[in-house]
């Protein structure tokens, strides 16, 4: 099987890609030149690959620190996507969302629960979905917290290992109890292949998230733990936490997360010493 993975050298796209590649011939598609160990084609010369499936990792992405302007956004998430489509009608498309298209929810987000984007990112990243479901056969993931090696460093765990390794101190905002879903890289490529490999087209929204939510102050404390650092406490934080309950993609692909955050966490941090 041909596989052909978009935004190849971004955080998602370089994990997959070498995951895959034992398993399917891949090919990466691409807006930079970027330096892989796999074939690599422009968006604008698609007409040389021919995939059976493909997986759209490419992403404008608007996240911690970084916010980027709607045209941008616009761009990147439906413009590419558009025109992988356009030039693919044949092959299955996996589009890799976000689980931002919920929006706020006060409620326990499932894969049945109905998207409200509140921000131009989740519009952007909605507006695709819609158009790579149109497709014959395709299948959406939302993806919660993407976390691990090679990640951006504008996030909330890369912020408090920074922190951490350089400052030995670790500012938590408020009192840390508002709570996020983290999703470790290992777990989210699994669950790609096992989409891949059990042809699951039929359902087109499945839910790429952990097990179990846990509070900046827990995350803080797993980091302070692994680094000798001291936690702080610094003004309000007033984000609103989210649950989520992935049992129906859980149960229907026979697949389950397995990093814990702890060890999931721990690599990263020796991964960033490393870097020093």
């Amino acid at each position: 099987m041909k596989v052909a993975v978009s935004g190849i050298g971004g955080f998602l796209g370089r994990h997959l890609a070498t995951f895959l590649g034992s398993r399917f011939e891949v090919f990466g598609i691409s807006s930079s030149g970027v330096k892989v160990d796999f074939p690599v084609v422009d968006f604008n010369r698609l007409d040389q690959i021919a995939p059976d499936v493909i997986v759209h990792c490419h992403a404008a992405v608007s996240s911690g620190t970084t916010v980027l302007d709607k045209e941008t956004l616009y761009d990147g998430n439906i413009v590419a996507t558009e025109r992988i489509l356009d030039q693919f009608p044949n092959a299955k498309h996996l589009y890799i969302s976000t689980a931002s298209v919920y929006g706020p929810a006060c409620e326990t987000i499932t894969e049945h629960t109905q998207p409200n984007p509140q921000t131009d990112y989740a519009q952007s990243k909605r507006d695709a979905e819609n158009l790579v479901l149109q497709q014959r056969q395709s299948a959406v993931i939302r993806l919660s917290s993407l976390y691990g090696i090679g990640m951006k460093p504008n996030t909330l765990i890369p912020n408090y290992v920074t922190q951490a390794l350089e400052k030995q101190t670790i500012t938590v905002w408020g009192t840390g109890a508002r709570k996020q879903n983290y999703f470790h890289i290992d777990d989210a490529v699994s669950l790609i292949q096992t989409i891949i490999e059990k042809g699951q087209w039929h359902q087109p929204i499945f839910l790429g998230v952990s097990n179990w939510e846990f509070t900046n102050l827990e995350i803080a404390q797993i980091v302070a733990s692994a680094t000798n650092a001291q936690i702080v406490h610094q003004n309000d934080d007033t984000s609103i936490s989210v649950k989520y309950d992935n049992s129906f993609t859980q149960n229907t692909l026979n697949w389950h997360p397995e990093t814990n955050i702890e060890s999931g966490i721990k690599s990263y941090i020796e991964w960033r010493k490393k870097q020093y």
